[in-house]
């Protein structure tokens, strides 16, 4: 099985108690497509996310440039399994408060366990240390070369 953490830029919106990023947004789009153009065919895929303003958003996108792919919240996902599966952390700034939703172990492992193949998770790698749950996986991410930088992607 692939992993890869793709960092990406710290950019945050916020909508009353729902959360999106515009750029990791276009970022995953991107790579969608690029995975689509290997030959990995879009029902293979899934996209999952923490966040139903996220979700949201990224439905439009599928939309707009056809992109056939499953997108599920984690909340929703539990049971099922795709050949590769693309995490949207979203958030970038946490205050203890705010990271306990993100920092739920179970709510990770259902989400980073759900590929068969393939698992790419999309982030602000530095925010995301500062998550108990996350910097573990993290770790672990680091000690096998897997976190990129977004803007190591190509297209």
């Amino acid at each position: 099985m692939a992993v890869s953490i793709i960092t990406t830029i710290r950019r945050l919106l916020i909508r009353r108690v729902s959360h999106y990023n515009d750029q990791e947004a276009v970022v995953r789009r991107r790579f969608i497509q690029q995975l689509v153009g290997l030959s990995i065919p879009p029902r293979s895929i899934c996209v999952i996310t923490f966040y139903r303003k996220q979700y949201r958003q990224i439905t439009e996108l599928l939309i707009k440039y056809n992109l056939d792919v499953e997108l599920t919240t984690v909340d929703s996902v539990q049971g099922r399994e795709k050949e590769v599966v693309i995490l949207l952390s979203t958030k970038t700034d946490f205050s203890p408060d705010s990271a306990e939703f993100l920092n739920d172990y179970r709510r990770l492992n259902v989400a980073v366990s759900r590929c068969r193949h393939g698992q790419f998770v999309f982030g602000h790698a530095d925010s995301l240390r500062e998550v108990p749950s996350w910097n573990s996986l993290l770790t672990w991410a680091d000690s096998i070369n897997a976190v990129v930088n977004s803007n190591q992607l190509a297209g």
